[in-house]
C-alpha cells in the first residue's frame, strides 16, 4: 500500500520541486522584466500563474504515478519521455525569463507540439 501511495506522491513532489526551483531562479525576472513586456489584453493576471502551474504539476505527477503503477511493458519509455518533457519545462523558465531568449521558447513550443 505504501509503495502505491509513494508511486503517486514522489512524482508530484518532483514536479513541485522542479517548478519551485524554476520559480526561485526566475523570481527577479518575474518582478522586473515580465511586467514590462507588452502582453495581450487576454493575458491572465499574475496571481493565476501559480494556481495554474500548481494544478498542472499535480496532474503531471499523478499521470506519471499511473504509469509507474501500470503493468505496461513500455512504462520505462514513458517515464523517460516524462523526464525529458520536465527538463524542457524547466529550461523554458530559464531561457524565457532569466536569459530572455525568446527563440528558445519558440523551439520548446515546437518540440512540445511535435
Amino acid at each position: 500500500m505504501l509503495k502505491k501511495v509513494l508511486s503517486y506522491l514522489v512524482p508530484v513532489a518532483i514536479c513541485f520541486l522542479v517548478g519551485g526551483i524554476a520559480a526561485y531562479l526566475q523570481s527577479d525576472a518575474v518582478e522586473n522584466w515580465y511586467p514590462l513586456l507588452k502582453k495581450s489584453p487576454l493575458s491572465p493576471p499574475n496571481w493565476a500563474f501559480p494556481l495554474a502551474w500548481g494544478f498542472l504539476y499535480v496532474c503531471m505527477g499523478l499521470s506519471v504515478g499511473l504509469i509507474i503503477d501500470s503493468q505496461n511493458d513500455n512504462r520505462m519509455y514513458f517515464i523517460r519521455l516524462f523526464a525529458i518533457q520536465l527538463v524542457f519545462n524547466f529550461m523554458w523558465s530559464i531561457f524565457s525569463s532569466i536569459w530572455k531568449i525568446p527563440c528558445w521558447v519558440c523551439w520548446t513550443l515546437f518540440c512540445w507540439i511535435y
